[in-house]
């Protein structure tokens, strides 16, 4: 379900959705050239009260996120021995690593956090992201329709059997483009250790060649819902806003979004509408604001 932008924001406040929660704020000042988005995002990533908390936030969440993943390879490796079967997946398999990934904004601000301590896998990112995008964009109707339904289904809680039909058919058929995931690196997933919910809870007890994308066989999985090794405390709370934020997106987008816009991005999101100014007006990050108009000027 798409919120129009004239129509009346779903928060309540009475504004309409483009000058409420849809707003674009703008938060890099104009002074700052695009160039160095980037950069000023990182910079006051996690400084001043909001920063610390954003960075906190991010700690406690991939910390929860390690401990859950160890959990669901042990249950899922104990559950496939009891029924005489082995889990074939294994480090340089990337098969599986051309579906649509889906992730909350949770999710991806843990991501952003790991890139922003690791260089390498960021510059690694940001190369390939446009790579990724360009071929992506060869198939926009059928991306924007899995985005759109993800979206609604996580937005509004409301999905029909017949909706949740389309969509598996969708991510399928996303599959079968066989586009690499631009987290990769040489068939290896540079954010492993964090990676995506959606990414974690997949097991194949199958020849690893049943799971390209182009094979007529079907191999055995065993499917592992990592949101169920998490409580709703850990897995919907953020560090601004509501107490509960249920939002889903592509999570490269997402990503790559964060990473260009920052504080923007997230207060374009349904609750996080105040997020920008709160962080734009601390002290702190007004003197880095003042220190990169200087060097603009």
């Amino acid at each position: 379900m798409e919120i129009g932008r004239n129509t009346l924001c779903p928060c309540g406040s009475g504004k309409k959705y483009k000058k409420c929660c849809g707003a674009t704020l703008n938060v890099v000042p104009p002074e700052i050239g695009e160039a160095k988005y980037f950069e000023f995002n990182k910079e006051i990533a996690y400084k001043g009260e909001i920063g610390k908390k954003r960075k906190d936030f991010c700690l406690r969440y991939i910390e929860n996120k390690k401990k859950a993943y160890e959990s669901i390879l042990q249950d899922t490796q104990k559950e496939a021995v009891a029924k005489g079967d082995t889990i074939t997946c294994s480090k340089g398999c990337s098969y599986c690593c051309t579906q649509y990934i889906v992730g909350s904004i949770q999710v991806c601000e843990s991501i952003v956090y790991y890139l922003y301590q690791n260089q390498r896998v960021l510059q690694l990112f940001l190369d390939k992201y446009p790579i990724w995008r360009k071929e992506v964009g060869k198939h926009e109707e059928l991306h924007n329709k899995i985005s759109d339904a993800f979206h609604e289904k996580s937005i509004y809680q409301k999905y029909s059997a017949r909706k949740d039909q389309l969509l598996n058919e969708w991510s399928n058929d996303y599959t079968r483009l066989n586009i690499p995931c631009p987290f990769l690196d040489d068939n290896l997933c540079s954010i492993y250790e964090i990676r995506p919910l959606s990414c974690a809870g997949s097991f194949s007890a199958s020849p690893k060649e049943y799971c390209n994308p182009s094979s007529l066989e079907r191999g055995k999985m065993y499917r592992n819902t990592p949101r169920s090794y998490f409580t709703s405390e850990i897995e919907h709370t953020f560090y601004y806003g509501s107490k509960f934020l249920l939002y889903e997106t592509n999570v490269p987008i997402g990503v790559y979004e964060i990473l260009k816009r920052g504080f923007d991005y997230l207060s374009s999101i349904l609750g996080l509408s105040g997020l920008s100014k709160a962080a734009m007006n601390d002290p702190e990050v007004k003197m880095i604001v003042k220190s990169y108009i200087a060097k603009e000027g």
